[in-house]
């Protein structure tokens, strides 16, 4: 569960360099087109630039979507009902975070929402390596994006309602992972290869432990995703370059396998012929 959460959340730690080949697809539909990059939403300086096919793509690109624009200053207060537990966590659970929080120095809040604690500690964790936001994928681009609009594939309050959704003891899941040891070297090899095979492997092999996450987390949102870039597909004023969690982009189930069943045609920009921007 802890590598798919480190995915999802904040993906995994990786560093993007010009030979790297993190997932990366061209998708032609009837009248648009658009590029699919997939991200790690915690960095380094140094992770950049991408390789020039990625940084081609984008300079030519009319639109920048994103799965959330996580600087609208609107979003605060719509989010903030989805941030509070439901009910109170377990007392074993409740003394195992307070232990956790309490050897790292940390002020953890027990009134907060078991997914949104699970984050934290994982954000935390990712900041302790040297790992920030301010230098992941999505900031990147987004200090990039000029007088480009940005376009949304979810947006902050529909994420939210999707983690909110989650039960409670998936949530306690989710906390319980989040506290345990992770070994994220396999899967940051996986994602700097651009092997998608080890990727998903390693990133959904003990999802079955939690069905409710992987419907929720994944499955419902892949189809989402699908629907609206095929809805975005029909515009034509330009390339749309997107970039979503890399988590999404990989295995049978993944947004790619989705619009591939739709008949859109999808290329991998490293193993096929993508158009040169």
């Amino acid at each position: 569960m802890r590598l798919l959460l480190s995915l999802l959340l904040f993906t995994a730690l990786a560093h993007a360099a010009p030979d790297d080949r993190p997932p990366f697809f061209h998708v032609q539909g009837a009248q648009g087109q658009a590029w699919l990059l997939g991200s790690v939403h915690v960095g380094q300086a140094d992770f950049y630039p991408f390789a020039e096919r990625i940084e081609r793509a984008f300079e030519a690109s009319s639109v920048l979507a994103l799965e959330a624009d996580t600087q609208d200053p609107a979003i605060a207060q719509q989010i903030r009902p989805f941030l509070f537990a439901k009910s109170p966590l377990p007392d074993s659970l409740s003394s195992k975070l307070a232990a956790y929080c309490g050897d790292r120095g940390m002020r953890c809040d027990p009134s907060l929402a078991p997914w949104v604690l699970s984050s934290q500690l994982l954000m935390a964790e990712m900041a302790r390596a040297g790992y920030q936001s301010d230098h992941g994928v999505e900031s990147y681009f987004s200090d990039r994006r000029g007088e480009r609009p940005l376009w949304e594939l979810e947006g902050m309050l529909l994420q939210m309602r999707v983690f909110d959704g989650l039960s409670d003891a998936t949530q306690q899941a989710m906390l319980e992972g989040a506290m345990e040891p992770m070994d994220v070297g396999p899967l940051i090899q996986a994602w700097r290869r651009g092997d998608h095979f080890a990727l998903a492997k390693l990133t959904f092999e003990d999802i079955a432990e939690e069905p409710e996450a992987w419907e929720a987390l994944m499955i419902n949102r892949n189809l989402g995703m699908r629907d609206t870039l095929i809805d975005w597909l029909g515009d034509t004023r330009g390339p749309i370059f997107v970039v979503v969690g890399a988590g999404h982009l990989v295995g049978e189930q993944s947004v790619v396998s989705l619009l591939r069943k739709q008949g859109l045609e999808v290329t991998d920009c490293w193993r096929g012929r993508c158009p040169t921007p």
